[in-house]
Formats: structure tokens, C-alpha cells, sequence
């Protein structure tokens, strides 16, 4: 995602989120990823660990997992995890594609 297409992106997250409802953990979830990228320059990928998307989320853990299960299978994130206790690679799906 580009920088320039930030607040597009939000936009057609609320687009979508009319079209394909979720519940409020992925919604806040999101955010959170939204501003670790924002952040991060909005590189294509990222790296943060859990603890840290639980914190700035405010989600237990194991709300924080079904959030993101969610946001995965509805198509807003991808993530890939990685081994030896790494964080995981997360990447935000650009949703404001075709969006003026």
C-alpha cells in the first residue's frame, strides 16, 4: 500500500465492512495493524510481534487469534508465521484498488 492511498484505504475498509460485517475485535485489530504500517512507510510487508498488536489492540490473546483468523479468511489481511520465535510477516490487502 502507498502512503498516498492511507486514508483511501480506511474508506474502502468501511466500504467493505458494510458489504462483509465484522465483528469488533478484527475491526480494531485492523486499526492496529493500519498504524503499525502507516509507521513502517506502508511497505508492502511488516514484521510485529504479537505482544505488541495485543497491546496497542487491546486484545487478549485469544481474541486476538480468532481476530486475525477472521481477518485472514474475509480477505483483509495475509500473514505468514515464521519460526524460531519470530514475528510474523503481515501484509494489508489493498482494498481501495479502483477506488478514486
Amino acid at each position: 500500500m502507498r502512503k498516498s492511498d492511507y486514508i483511501k484505504q480506511i474508506n474502502s475498509f468501511y466500504d467493505k465492512i458494510e458489504r462483509n460485517p465484522l465483528s469488533a475485535s478484527p475491526v480494531t485489530l485492523w486499526h492496529a495493524l493500519m498504524h503499525i504500517n502507516n509507521k513502517a512507510m506502508c511497505t508492502e510487508s511488516f514484521t510485529v510481534a504479537a505482544p505488541a498488536l495485543r497491546l496497542k489492540s487491546g486484545l487478549k490473546e485469544s481474541t486476538f487469534k480468532r481476530a486475525r483468523t477472521e481477518l485472514k479468511e474475509k480477505g483483509y489481511i495475509d500473514y505468514q508465521s515464521r519460526n524460531n520465535n519470530q514475528a510474523p510477516v503481515y501484509q494489508m490487502i489493498e482494498l481501495s484498488e479502483g477506488v478514486n
